[in-house]
C-alpha cells in the first residue's frame, strides 16, 4: 500500500498538469465557440434528422400503425406534431419510389450536414494538420457523421423508456430485473452516457486528419462521458423542467435539450483537446513550464515572492525534477563543463535550455586563443552549433553559477517548436549565432 501512494499521488499530479494545459489550450484555440457553433449545428440539423428518423420509423413499424402511434407518440417535439393521419397519407414523398423520393432523401440529408461540418472545423483546431483532405473525402466524412447521428438516435430512442410503452403494448417486456434496470430513468441515462462514449472515441479516432493515438482517444472519450454525465446529472437538479414548460409551452423541452447538447459539446472539444496533450504532452509541459517561469519573473519584481503565489505554485508543480521532463534535467555546479565540443563533426544535435543559473559560452580555435565569449542568462537556448563551429574550432559551455539545464533532444525540440506558439522561432533558428559575440 506504501509504493502504491506514490504512484498514485504521480499519475495525480500528471493528470492535473495535462488538465491544466488543456484548459489553457481550449481557451487559445477558442474551442468553447465551436461547442456553441456544435449545438447551434444541432438545433438546425435537428428538422432533417427527425424527419429522417420519423421516415426510418415508419418505415420499419408500417405493418403495425398502432405501433408507430405508441412510438412516435413519446419522441420529444415528433409527438407535438404527430397526426395518426400520417399512417394513412403520403405525406411522407419519401416513402414513394422514382427520382422525387430521391430528390427528396438528398435534400433532407444534405441540410443535416451543418452538425457534423461544425464537428469537423473544431477537430480540426484540436488535432492540427499540415495535409487536408479531398473535398470528396470531406463531404465523404461529413455525411458518416451525418448518418452516425441518426443511427445513434435512432438506438436510443428504440432502447430507451420510449419504448417500454411500445413493448407494453405488445407484452413482449419480460420481468427481468437487468431489464428494469435499463428501461429505469437511471439506467437510460447510464445506457445514453455509454453510448455518447463510445461515439466520442470513434469520431477522435475517424474524423480528424490526424487523429490521436488508440489510448487517448479511449482516455479522452471516457473523460468526455464522465464529465458530461456529472454535468447532466447537476442539471437535472438546477434545472425546474416544470417552470420552463410552463413559460416557453413546447420550447421548453428544445430549450433544456439545446442546454444539454451544449455542454455535451463542451465536453467533447475538451476532450479532444486532452488526446492532443496526452499525445504532445512533453513538448507542451516543456512550453508551459517556460511561460509560468517568465510569468513568475514578473511577479517576483513585483513583491509577490513573500506571499502565496499560485503561479509560484505552478511552477513548482510543472518544475522537471517531478515531472516526465526529469530525464533531460541536470545540475551543474559553478565551474562544471555541460558541454565540450571539438569540431562540427563532434557536436550533436541535442538543444540545451537554460532553466535556472547562468553559463559562459567560448568558442576558441585549436592552436589557442579565445574568439568569441559571452553569458548566458536563464531562459537562453545553446547547443546545436555544427554550423557555426568550424573543423578548427572548439566550443565549450561551463556553468558560471550552480545551473539547472534541461537537454532536449532533436525529436522533442521540433515538436516543442512546432506548438509552442510563445516560442521566438527567429532565435531559436539561429540558437549558436547569437552567442558568437567578441571579447572586448
Amino acid at each position: 500500500m506504501k509504493k502504491l501512494i506514490p504512484v498514485l499521488q504521480s499519475a495525480g499530479k500528471n493528470f492535473f498538469r495535462k488538465i491544466y494545459i488543456t484548459i489553457h489550450l481550449y481557451r487559445e484555440n477558442g474551442l468553447a465557440n465551436h461547442a456553441a457553433a456544435g449545438a447551434y449545428g444541432f438545433l438546425l440539423s435537428m428538422a432533417p434528422m427527425l424527419l429522417l428518423l420519423a421516415f426510418f420509423i415508419f418505415y420499419i413499424f408500417r405493418p403495425s400503425p398502432e405501433s408507430i402511434t405508441v412510438l412516435i407518440g413519446t419522441i420529444p417535439f415528433l409527438n407535438n406534431i404527430f397526426d395518426e393521419s400520417w399512417l394513412f397519407s403520403d405525406i411522407f414523398i419519401l416513402t414513394k419510389p422514382g427520382i422525387p423520393g430521391i430528390i427528396s432523401a438528398v435534400t433532407i440529408i444534405w441540410s443535416g450536414r451543418i452538425l457534423a461540418l461544425s464537428i469537423q472545423r473544431g477537430l480540426r483546431i484540436a488535432f492540427p494538420a499540415r495535409r487536408r483532405r479531398s473535398p470528396v473525402k470531406d463531404t465523404l466524412v461529413s455525411l458518416a457523421i451525418e448518418a452516425s447521428v441518426i443511427i445513434l438516435v435512432f438506438i436510443a430512442i428504440i432502447s430507451s423508456r420510449t419504448a417500454v410503452r411500445l413493448y407494453d403494448f405488445f407484452n413482449f417486456l419480460p420481468d427481468i430485473s437487468i431489464i428494469k434496470f435499463f428501461t429505469s430513468h437511471f439506467g437510460v441515462h447510464i445506457s445514453s452516457i455509454t453510448l455518447l462514449g463510445i461515439a466520442s472515441y470513434f469520431v477522435y479516432i475517424f474524423v480528424p486528419v490526424k487523429p490521436p493515438l488508440k489510448l487517448s482517444a479511449f482516455q479522452s472519450a471516457l473523460l468526455c462521458s464522465t464529465a458530461y454525465f456529472c454535468t447532466a446529472f447537476i442539471l437535472g437538479f438546477i434545472i425546474n423542467r416544470a417552470r420552463i414548460s410552463f413559460l416557453y409551452g413546447a420550447f421548453g423541452n428544445l430549450i433544456i435539450i439545446l442546454i444539454n447538447v451544449y455542454f455535451f459539446f463542451f465536453f467533447f472539444f475538451f476532450g479532444a483537446q486532452y488526446a492532443f496533450v496526452n499525445d504532445h504532452y512533453e513538448a507542451l509541459l516543456f512550453s508551459r513550464l517556460r511561460i509560468l517561469k517568465k510569468s513568475l519573473e514578473k511577479d517576483i519584481p513585483q513583491g509577490l515572492s513573500g506571499k502565496f503565489n499560485f503561479t509560484d505554485f505552478l511552477y513548482r508543480l510543472f518544475h522537471p525534477s517531478g515531472n516526465r521532463l526529469n530525464k533531460y534535467f541536470k545540475n551543474f555546479k559553478k565551474g562544471e563543463i555541460i558541454f565540450l565540443h571539438k569540431n562540427s563533426k563532434s557536436l550533436s544535435g541535442d538543444v540545451y535550455y537554460l532553466l535556472d543559473g547562468e553559463a559562459e559560452i567560448t568558442i576558441s580555435s585549436v592552436h589557442g586563443g579565445d574568439k568569441y565569449s559571452n553569458i548566458l542568462k536563464p531562459d537562453a537556448f545553446f547547443g546545436g552549433m555544427g554550423y557555426h563551429v568550424s573543423e578548427h574550432e572548439i566550443a565549450v559551455v561551463m556553468a558560471a553559477s550552480d545551473a539547472s539545464i534541461i537537454i532536449i533532444p532533436p525529436s522533442l525540440f521540433k515538436a516543442i517548436i512546432k506548438y509552442d506558439s510563445y516560442l521566438d522561432r527567429t532565435l531559436i533558428k539561429d540558437l549558436a549565432g547569437r552567442h558568437k559575440v567578441p571579447f572586448k
